[in-house]
């Protein structure tokens, strides 16, 4: 008797058809070609939103500009001048 693990099953919270992964998939892969600096994950929420979202709704948020809206979590970029090296080998 053979006992083998589960094979990991693809997360699929909007429950794509398998000819939707697909296409999902390509043009995922599409959106990452053309925008390489544009991290994977909002690429995935980019393609997500406007297939779940009606026309109106994502031309609603482009014309109030509803997600250029300024985070309230800031980036602090610096340097540190606090690091010790425990083990330099």
């Amino acid at each position: 008797m053979e006992v083998g693990l589960p094979r990991h099953e693809q997360n699929n919270p909007y429950k794509y058809s398998k000819t939707e992964l697909a296409v999902r998939k390509t043009a995922i892969k599409a959106l990452r070609r053309d925008y390489p600096d544009v991290p994977p994950q909002w690429a995935e929420l980019v393609y997500d939103t406007m297939n779940h979202l009606k026309d109106e709704e994502v031309q609603e948020i482009i014309d109030k500009g509803l997600w250029e809206k300024e985070s309230k979590y800031k980036a602090i970029g610096g340097v540190s001048n606090d690091v010790e090296v425990i083990d330099p080998q």
